[in-house]
Parts: C-alpha cells; structure tokens; sequence
C-alpha cells in the first residue's frame, strides 16, 4: 500500500503515518518544518514502513506541490491513499488583525485548506484510479459549528474544504476513486499544546493549570464532555480508507464527541 500524507511532521498526520506504517505501508510525506519530518520519518522507518519519503515542502505553494506528487509518484509507483491533513488559518480574530495580517491570513488558509487539495487531487488522480484508491481530506467540527475562538479564516476554508470534498467525489467517483473527510473536533494534538504554552504564559500560569483548563473548557463543548484522543481520528482514518468502507464517498463524517449538534 502506497500513502501520500501531507502535514505529516505532527499531530494528525504523523499519527496516521505511523499507523499505516505499522501495517506495512510504504508512505510519502510533506510538511515545512524539515526537522520535524525527519524526526516523524524516522519514527515511521522504525514503526515498519516499507518505504518512507519525507520531503520538506509547503503545500501551499504550487511550485512545492508539485515537486511532492512528482516525487512521491516516482519513488512509491503510485498512490492507494491520498490524505490532506496540512492547514492554515488564525490564530488572529477577524477584527483584531491589521490589513495586512488579515490578507496574508485568508490568503494563506484558502492556498493550504482550498487549493492545495484541489492541486493535489488533481495530481493524484491517474494514480489513484489505477488503485482504485481514497483521497480523506482532514477537516474540523469548526466547519460546522464555531466556537468564540474560531479564526474566521480557518472555518470558512475549511467548510469550503467539505464541499469541495463532495465535488471531488462526484468527479472522480466515475473513475473509482473515493473521496471522504473527516472533521475531528477537539484533540489534543502539538498545536494545541504550543497555543496553551503561549497563552499559559500571557495569563502567567502554570503549564499544568493551563492544560488542565483548557482541556476542561474545549471537551465541556462535547456531548462526551471530554476531548479526544489521537488515536480515535487515526480509526476513523483507518475505516474510511479501508475496502471495509467501500461505499462511503463524498462525504465528511464528524469525529468529535458530540460537539457539533446538528441531525
């Protein structure tokens, strides 16, 4: 099996790399930070992958794009699952930035969230079709239901995100390629601990205090009344890639606990 990961050096995307490495997988991964990739790379050499491929990129950028599927296509032979976790948008409130933080904000997070996965379907179709494969494109609870934090630049593109997801679907479902999102809610992941770091310090906390709050206040929005692990995203990645969910397609399933409440 062959897995094109973007936003892999953390967080969701690592987490998913690890686990198809466990099963074996041969996985071509992108981020911007390089020395985060290699570190996830090497874990991911360690966890069993057959092949790994860590190219430093910003998906963001088409030139960069470009240059991960030529190269992933090259050295993997093709593409069985093609997931998009890489994103963009905030911190900044929609208000409290100045022109220019509000462009390169919006502009950012419609390259990362929008684009990128538009590029990328685009240059993974062949492969995919041949595969008979899955693209899962990473979305948020924040797509459907904001919070008083919500960057608006990063709700706004990631909804777009799931219709786009819908679209892709129709048009590549013809060719036998599955296209599906999944929409975490509130997780713990390493961006969420560089933010509660940050605002631990601008309240004068102590790390401990902060995690403890935040935690507390992000899984009191849940119906579970708690925030979720890493490893119940990564299932639901699993699934949703899995012959076991051949009938799933255009769609974005929430992963949240109960946070969003909508039938």
């Amino acid at each position: 099996m062959n897995v094109w990961i973007t936003g892999a050096s953390e967080g969701i995307g690592q987490a998913a790399g690890l686990a198809f490495a466990r099963q074996g997988a041969s996985v071509a991964l992108c981020a911007r930070r390089a020395d985060a990739l290699e570190r996830a790379a090497r874990a991911m050499r360690e966890a069993g992958a057959q092949q790994v491929l860590a190219i430093r990129a910003d998906i963001g950028i088409r030139e960069d794009l470009d240059r991960f599927a030529e190269k992933a296509q090259a050295q993997l032979g093709g593409c069985d699952v093609l997931i998009h976790n890489a994103a963009s948008g905030g911190p900044g409130q929609l208000f409290e930035m100045s022109d220019d933080e509000f462009e390169s904000d919006f502009a950012s997070a419609f390259a990362v969230n929008v684009m990128a996965p538009a590029r990328l379907a685009r240059r993974a179709a062949d492969a995919l079709e041949a595969s008979g494969g899955v693209m899962v494109n990473i979305s948020s609870a924040w797509s459907r239901q904001i919070m008083n934090i919500t960057p608006a630049s990063y709700g706004a593109t990631k909804a777009g995100l799931n219709h786009l997801t819908v679209t892709l679907a129709r048009d590549l479902g013809p060719r036998g390629v599955r296209v599906v999102g999944v929409a975490p809610g509130p997780i713990w992941t390493e961006t969420w601990e560089r933010n509660m770091l940050k605002e631990a310090q601008e309240r004068g906390e102590t790390a401990e205090a902060a995690r403890a709050r935040v935690s507390s206040e992000a899984g009191a929005d849940t119906s579970l009344g708690r925030t979720g692990r890493m490893d119940e995203i990564v299932n639901a990645i699993l699934w949703v890639s899995s012959p076991e969910a051949s009938y799933l397609n255009g769609t974005t399933i929430n992963v949240d606990g109960g946070y969003v409440r909508a039938p």
